[in-house]
């Protein structure tokens, strides 16, 4: 990370600032754009010296890796063309406090991991508000599966949601369950794939 104070205001998110102005730019000569959520994590274990680190999840032989999470937002056009990073976060995660003897269901959402994913949603939605001509459609991978992200989109609509399903949801109509429905769904044909020539 840069070794500045806190305060300086030399941060992620102003350093990020001027590519944030010319994303949105080009996302406004879109008529649709696929806002990509993802994260990733950033090993620095071996870095002593480093001060700030979060608690990583475990490697492959068990152990106990620090580091931050990147989540970010990454913009593409339909076509596959990339339109820019419209926003980026490091967080550094802590271990659950020892006294904290909350389970998952009273824990508010607002403090677990994953709120990472609803305050990227909430950006796209200040965002839309920018350009009305263009549908901006939030795609996430199957982490994003949790109550609490779809009742946001429901209770602040301004981008459409795509999510990779994790969970086997019961649905309103037969088969009554989202897997099943999904299996039966008549087979549509390939999405077209961009390829690049070769040099």
């Amino acid at each position: 990370m840069i070794d500045q104070p806190e305060e300086s205001g030399v941060n992620l998110a102003n350093i990020l600032a001027p590519h944030r102005q010319r994303t949105v730019r080009r996302m406004m000569g879109q008529k649709t754009v696929l806002c990509l959520q993802d994260g990733s994590e950033l090993n620095y274990t071996n870095l002593d010296q480093c001060e700030g680190l979060g608690d990583l999840k475990a490697n492959q032989a068990g152990a106990k890796t620090r580091g931050l999470n990147l989540h970010s937002t990454f913009t593409v056009a339909p076509n596959g063309l990339p339109l820019g990073v419209l926003k980026a976060q490091c967080i550094a995660p802590q271990a659950k406090p020892a006294d904290d003897k909350r389970g998952p269901k009273h824990t508010p959402i607002e403090e677990k991991k994953t709120f990472v994913w609803i305050e990227h949603y909430r950006d796209l939605v200040d965002v839309a508000r920018q350009m009305p001509q263009t549908r901006l459609i939030n795609v996430c991978d199957r982490e994003a599966d949790f109550f609490e992200m779809f009742d946001e989109q429901r209770q602040n609509p301004g981008a459409d949601l795509l999510i990779r399903a994790h969970h086997d949801r019961t649905i309103s109509e037969e088969p009554f369950k989202l897997f099943a429905a999904a299996r039966q769904e008549e087979y549509t044909g390939h999405p077209p794939i961009t390829t690049l020539p070769n040099d």
